[in-house]
């Protein structure tokens, strides 16, 4: 199984947002992919669902817009993800 996680991000620089995948998948085989100035992907082979699922919500929660999806190839993986990031709304918190 693939999996895919899609980062879209407009505050925060491609780098840091690699260091921090990089340190949360350094056991997993990934690759990381620079899409464009704002977005990012990650692949991940044979990592459990949960793991992925609770990535995502971290990112989610940093208000951030993530989708995710998984596929036999990176394919399937990253349009899964792809439809998935459009049904994403980012969480805006209000100012105090």
């Amino acid at each position: 199984m693939t999996g895919c996680i899609i980062i879209k991000h407009e505050d925060i620089t491609s780098l840091a947002i690699c260091k921090v995948l990089r340190l949360i998948f350094y056991e997993e085989d990934f690759e990381i992919e620079i899409q464009d100035k704002e977005t990012l992907h990650i692949y991940l082979w044979n990592v459990k669902k949960t793991v992925i699922w609770q990535t995502v919500l971290q990112f989610i929660s940093s208000q951030l817009s993530v989708g995710y999806g998984f596929g036999s190839n990176i394919y399937e993986a990253y349009a899964a993800a792809n439809v998935s990031l459009q049904k994403t709304t980012k969480i805006v918190y209000p100012q105090a």
